[in-house]
């Protein structure tokens, strides 16, 4: 495996397009993907393109469980942190047997569990700021949803850029990771940048959203990162890249995970089920968080307000811990577990 990522890169409008990847189509505006290329992930259209080749491929190789990932501060010893991620890998097993991760009411759990782990993440990555400066909190969608909504409730008021991180899969094999910036070309990027996200998989998102952030502002001088779950290798491939570049960067993970499939899910291993760390049936560490999160429409109306609740601490831990074992052990129950929720949430 690469001791640093070393993606090829390529920005929209470029006046030069000579030298570009044959999947990259002719564009004076933005890049665009040939769809004969893809086997997975949007065409386009991206302001930004970083292309990884198989250079990710080896981060799907599970670590062992005893595993420490150099340069990574995790926070798994927190008991709000450790119970609430790990809550997030039981409501992943039902929630997939039971088609629901798009039910509103099991968003409002899942929500209220990740909150309650990530709240003292991003904490620990803006107290490594000078909090006399403006910063950025780049937090691409759809987990920035949820990142933008806890830092505001916890009364943090940073420039946030509305970014996009779309991974590409080519026929061959090839990872791509396309960015689309929402803002156009005047949101200014500060000095510092916390980057924060739900999960970490194979690592390509956050370093392609951080070198466009450099593209964008190459004065930055600090970029601390602030991750839900996180795969362990994935953690240190990327401090071992931005620590090698004239910047500060530091890493903090809720959980970090040991293992994910060949579609960059993070998943429990069998060394983790054989020793009791998860139920037999666990196979996904968290599942897909942006769905469930997801805040879209009338599921953000309902879920924002317990989001806001958790982070201010207006919300027990006792109580969304009782709630999901509730919930675990009785399904059929989830609208009236979410009900309680939402009702605690508005008092």
């Amino acid at each position: 495996m690469l001791d640093i990522l070393r993606p090829g890169e390529y920005l929209a409008k470029d006046e030069s397009q000579e030298g570009r990847p044959v999947y990259i189509l002719p564009s004076e505006e933005k890049i665009f993907v040939d769809p004969s290329f893809i086997h997975e992930g949007l065409q386009g259209p991206f302001d930004f393109l970083a292309d990884y080749g198989e250079q990710l491929k080896d981060l799907q190789l599970p670590t062992q469980m005893d595993y420490k990932p150099l340069g990574v501060s995790h926070h798994f010893d927190n008991p709000l942190v450790r119970v609430a991620t790990d809550n997030l890998t039981l409501l992943a097993k039902v929630g997939i047997n039971r088609k629901i991760f798009g039910d509103s009411d099991f968003g409002v759990l899942y929500a209220a569990n990740f909150t309650l782990g990530y709240t003292p993440v991003l904490e620990a990555a803006t107290n490594k700021m000078d909090r006399g400066k403006q910063w950025t909190l780049v937090s691409p969608l759809r987990g920035g949803e949820v990142v933008h909504e806890i830092t505001q409730a916890l009364g943090y008021t940073p420039n946030i850029p509305i970014v996009r991180a779309s991974r590409v899969v080519l026929k061959d094999g090839t990872y791509l990771i396309g960015i689309q910036d929402h803002n156009g070309s005047g949101m200014e990027i500060d000095n510092q940048v916390i980057f924060g996200d739900d999960c970490r998989a194979a690592a390509g998102s956050e370093d392609a959203v951080l070198r466009w952030v450099m593209g964008k502002n190459p004065a930055v001088s600090a970029v601390h990162s602030a991750i839900g779950v996180g795969v362990k290798k994935s953690g240190e491939i990327l401090t071992d890249t931005w620590s090698s570049r004239n910047i500060t960067y530091s890493s903090d993970v809720g959980a970090e995970a040991n293992s994910m499939n060949e579609d960059y899910y993070l998943t429990v291993t069998e060394e983790e089920r054989q020793k009791g760390r998860f139920p037999e049936e666990c196979i996904y560490r968290v599942g897909d968080m942006g769905l469930a999160m997801s805040l879209r429409g009338e599921r953000g109306d309902i879920i924002k307000p317990v989001i806001r609740a958790v982070a201010q601490n207006k919300l027990s831990p006792e109580m969304i811990y009782e709630s999901t074992r509730n919930f675990i052990n009785d399904p059929e129950n989830l609208s009236l577990i979410s009900r309680r929720l939402l009702n605690e949430s508005k008092i």
